[in-house]
């Protein structure tokens, strides 16, 4: 049973606070609290302005956090992340105004940005890289299941029980506290550990090894980050893979966006049920599957390298007809779900073997550097390119359509590259059998 699983404590407390620091129960019913309670209201402009911000705001704590989270050993980014969810759900219990709402935005953008330093701390304490499949895989489930406690708490608590929401935001700050207590305890990244790197890159590069560098040492970080920077991203493989991460977690956010945005268009008391009870629990399924699929995924190893761009291709296409279907389903919002559902796990399985694809390849200890590029990637996606096509003739609906389209085009991208690259296999034999009767003539 040992090959099933990872014997390190400290994956006990990262799960600690991946699951507790996704436990939020509370954020759902904000808006409805403030309106019992203070009578307090904003209309959907406003809304969609807070949204608006909260996305920039999370581009540019992303861009400041993967370039520091390195050098700071991950541990300070992961407290500061649990201390600044503690003090947002603190200012959450006073008279709600447009200003505190926009200062909560902001500290709820900080909490989603150093998320990147939990997800990736344990590769810098753990020397195995071949574990680092079962790492990834067991972080992302314990994210999901932070996910799925969070919405069946608020699903019980209130839309059955129907108890006071005030209490359901003194339990939310109860359970961050006891994150931020398991962020204490992690042990830190010695500074040798996470030097490692660096005596490599002074090695491989001359530059580095120069007098003027050891003197100045911000200016000798700044040229190891940009050689790891350099030496991830010249992988192709590490490049692609990059690609297609960043590419799917965008389409399928706004996916997610549009079948929400659907489902709720439709007015009858069918789709009002569904959205107020049925689909917490679909959802709460869907994420239990997916990080349950995960972990059997990680337990099979398997030559992505070798198999990875076909199936790539597949998947995208995959996900390519499944959008394209929630485009032509006009009248039964069963049929929406279930199909939303299979997209998702698809999803969430493939992005977690992305990730632990490309953190076995890149230079040690640029981890939040480069997990944290393609995380900016997506943000500047998400905040730039939903806005240009707003700007456009497209009606909300139709974007299933754009989006099918965009998974296709990558699928074609990746069947190609998965085709292309046995026919060159093929051809270095040939030339290779050529080489010795070449040289005899």
């Amino acid at each position: 049973m040992a090959k099933y699983f990872i014997a390190e404590p400290i994956l006990i407390f990262i799960g600690i606070i991946k699951v507790l620091g996704n436990f939020q129960p509370f954020e759902s019913f904000y808006l409805d609290y403030a309106s019992q309670k203070y009578n307090f209201t904003l209309d959907e402009d406003k809304k969609q302005n807070l949204v608006n911000c909260r996305n920039i705001w999370c581009f540019i704590f992303t861009f400041v956090i993967l370039f520091i989270t390195d050098g700071l050993r991950y541990r300070p980014i992961i407290i500061s992340g649990s201390i600044i969810t503690l003090l947002r759900y603190i200012l959450l219990f006073f008279w709600p105004s447009v200003f505190l709402i926009q200062v909560e935005v902001i500290l709820s953008a900080f909490q989603h940005s150093s998320a990147i330093a939990s997800s990736v701390y344990l590769y810098s304490k753990i020397k195995d890289e071949s574990k680092y499949q079962k790492i990834t895989a067991y972080v992302n489930a314990f994210f999901l299941y932070g996910m799925c406690l969070s919405t069946g708490v608020g699903l019980v608590y209130v839309n059955i029980l129907g108890l006071n929401l005030s209490y359901l935001l003194a339990y939310n700050i109860t359970v961050v506290f006891i994150a931020l207590i398991c962020a204490f305890i992690l042990p830190s990244v010695d500074p040798e550990e996470s030097t490692e790197g660096l005596q490599h890159v002074n090695s491989q590069n001359p530059i580095l090894r120069t007098e003027k560098l050891h003197r100045n040492s911000a200016l000798r970080t700044i040229l190891h980050m940009w050689f790891n920077f350099k030496t991830a991203y010249t992988n192709i493989y590490v490049l692609k893979w990059s690609l297609w991460w960043s590419l799917t977690s965008f389409l399928a956010l706004r996916v997610r966006y549009h079948y929400l945005t659907f489902l709720a268009s439709i007015e009858n008391d069918e789709t009002y049920f569904l959205t107020k009870n049925i689909h917490p629990v679909v959802f709460i399924i869907c994420q239990l599957t997916s990080a349950v699929l995960v972990i059997i995924c990680s337990l099979k190893p398997t030559n992505w390298k070798a198999r990875g761009d076909p199936i790539l291709s597949l998947v995208s296409f995959t996900l390519s007809v499944l959008a394209i279907a929630q485009y032509f389903n006009h009248f039964w919002p069963f049929i929406l779900i279930g199909i939303e559902v299979i997209f998702a796990i698809i999803v969430e399985v493939f992005l977690t073997i992305c990730l632990w694809e490309i953190v076995q390849i890149i230079p040690r200890n640029s981890y939040a550097l480069i997990v944290g590029f393609n995380t900016l990637v997506f943000n500047g996606l998400h905040n730039f390119l939903p806005f240009s096509i707003r700007m456009t003739d497209f009606v909300a609906k139709q974007e299933f359509m754009l989006y099918g389209i965009c998974f296709a085009v990558i699928g074609i991208v990746f069947g190609l590259a998965g085709i292309s690259r046995p026919l060159g296999n093929d051809f270095d034999q040939i030339m290779k059998r050529q080489a010795p009767d070449d040289l005899e003539k």
